[in-house]
């Protein structure tokens, strides 16, 4: 499930960029990525394969948030970083009724 919204965003980036490219994509929780608003030093510790986060990401859309975004935050290593942001509470919607959105871009971490 998680590869469909991924490709998704892939696709969104390169209509935005067309440019852009990376080797793989790796994933980390927005809690995980950031302290006090900036990117944690050793993050390269929190980022997660696709098939690592799968898990994660199922139990996130069974929650009940109204959105989850999947942001692009940079290229590290030559791999495309995908920060998964959540809303602070559910809001008990059912899982039908949830809105992946994409945002972000391709710098370079």
């Amino acid at each position: 499930m998680l590869k469909k919204y991924i490709e998704g965003l892939e696709i969104w980036l390169h209509s935005n960029n067309p440019n852009s490219n990376w080797n793989d994509v790796l994933i980390v929780d927005e809690a995980d990525l950031y302290k006090e608003g900036k990117i944690i030093k050793n993050f390269s510790e929190v980022l997660s394969s696709l098939n690592d986060y799968e898990h994660n990401f199922i139990q996130l859309i069974h929650e009940g948030y109204s959105w989850l975004n999947l942001s692009a935050v940079g290229i590290f290593k030559g791999n495309l970083v995908v920060c998964v942001e959540k809303p602070a509470h559910p809001s008990g919607l059912k899982k039908e009724q949830l809105s992946v959105n994409y945002s972000g871009n391709t710098k370079t971490l």
